[in-house]
């Protein structure tokens, strides 16, 4: 439950955050960079909000009832699992996206100075 209340109100603020970009190519940049930073925000807290809660049930339920061992050595190994492939797609996908977008959004900041070399 605290789970889906804290994504719907990151998804509120969110789309209360979109409509404060222009609606120009510097505007388009920096909502797509703000995307990325909320994806990575979601990645690094992905731990708390989501494997923990999950987490702390599952073992408290198997620990109260008499359940096989494979139970108990899948458990750790799915949620260790979740967590790597959470950190992966942050350090291999979103982290450099958002330094492609930067670097981008640095170039036509460039482009349209005024005093641009030529």
């Amino acid at each position: 439950m605290d789970t889906s209340v804290y994504v719907l109100i990151g998804r509120i603020q969110r789309k209360k955050k979109e409509n404060q970009f222009d609606r120009t190519m510097l505007g388009d940049l920096d909502q797509a960079i703000s995307n990325v930073e909320n994806e990575v925000s979601c990645s690094k807290t992905f731990l708390w909000w989501c494997i923990l809660p999950a987490a702390i049930p599952a073992f408290l339920n198997i620990s109260q009832s008499d359940a096989p061992m494979w139970k108990w050595f899948f458990l750790p190994v799915a949620l260790t699992l979740a967590f790597v492939v959470t950190n992966w797609g942050l350090k291999r996908i979103y982290l450099p996206r958002k330094r492609q977008l930067e670097a981008l959004r640095d170039l036509v900041h460039v482009w349209r100075s005024p005093l641009r070399l030529r």
